[in-house]
């Protein structure tokens, strides 16, 4: 049995936040910790033999009320006591109401050309099906739909928990840029050019290219190649493509190095190589102590454990993080 006092790696609070998204906008100013249960009397607590479930404030009986649901058989006098402490406090039942998820009788596909609604992709389509649909599609297709497409089989193959072909990966940009590589093919449209102001385009483009580094991210990079697209439409080079020439998705991800991985945390990309830089007790300060063990190992923090449970934190958690690291 567990309550806000006794949970001390908040992994049972993470589940309740996200079983109950309005719950955190209720419990900011709830004090939690043995300490706090300590320095409690025993009329604070529903359950008093045992110190538990505390109600003495709003933001605790509430807390108390979202743990109870997790415990099985929990006494009934119990659950009395914090309902009456609810009631008196004015809460509503339907803070503890989870949405009702209407019965879906058909389907609805994602489209990997959304669009022109084409190429339906359904949950038990196989992955290899969808890389194949795009390849046999790929010279009708756009730069932007193409890696619209592909980074929805690399979303929908980590669900799954498969992998997708390198082909897929290069479409999706997320593989890197060998920035030489990609100057010679912009340097190679100039010189084929024989438009004066396409011929300065590409130069410009080419000169970009050569002084990339590494603080442009996927989405800067989606924009050089879709750049490249609109020119080559206009010198007629698409007609080339796979054959003396790269579109422009392959001029830029022209490699087959992955992508440094990022986590997402709250609309904030972050690669994971930062936040495995950042020590244990740093998380342990602003998440709590407790999670110092579950994320390391040691001494060394664990990669898989870091990011599974980063990426389980509730929205206004995530920003508080980003917020207290500096990110």
């Amino acid at each position: 049995m567990v309550d806000q006092n006794t949970d001390t790696t908040f992994a049972t609070l993470r589940s309740l936040l996200t079983t109950y998204p309005d719950l955190s906008e209720h419990v900011k100013t709830a004090q939690v910790g043995e300490h706090i249960r300590d320095s409690l009397p025993t009329a604070a607590f529903a359950d008093q033999s045992n110190r538990m479930f505390p109600v003495h404030t709003p933001a605790d009986a509430i807390l108390s009320k979202a743990y109870a649901t997790k415990v099985a058989n929990l006494a009934d006098s119990v659950t009395s006591q914090i309902d009456t402490a609810l009631e008196m406090y004015g809460v509503s039942p339907d803070l503890f109401s989870t949405p009702k998820v209407a019965h879906v009788e058909e389907e609805q596909p994602q489209y990997l050309v959304e669009s022109q609604q084409k190429l339906a992709f359904y949950s038990n389509t196989p992955i290899a099906k969808g890389e194949e649909a795009l390849i046999r599609n790929q010279s009708k297709l756009s730069s932007k739909s193409l890696t619209d497409g592909a980074l929805k089989l690399v979303k929908e193959a980590s669900r799954r928990g498969e992998n997708v072909s390198d082909w897929t990966l290069k479409y999706a940009g997320l593989v890197q840029c060998d920035t030489l590589e990609a100057r010679d093919w912009l340097e190679t449209r100039a010189h084929k050019s024989s438009d004066t102001n396409l011929k300065q385009a590409y130069t410009k483009l080419a000169h970009v290219a050569n002084n990339l580094d590494g603080s442009l991210d996927r989405d800067d990079l989606i924009k050089l190649a879709n750049t490249i697209g609109e020119l080559d439409n206009l010198a007629g080079f698409n007609k080339f493509y796979g054959r003396t020439l790269p579109d422009p998705i392959a001029t830029v991800f022209n490699t087959k190095t992955a992508m440094q991985p990022m986590l997402d945390l709250a609309g904030t990309s972050v690669p994971v190589e930062k936040l495995l830089a950042i020590p244990a007790e740093t998380y342990g300060d602003i998440l709590g102590s407790d999670i110092v063990e579950e994320i390391s190992k040691d001494g060394e923090i664990q990669p898989d454990s870091l990011t599974e449970i980063l990426d389980t934190l509730p929205v206004d958690m995530k920003k508080s993080l980003v917020k207290e690291l500096g990110l």
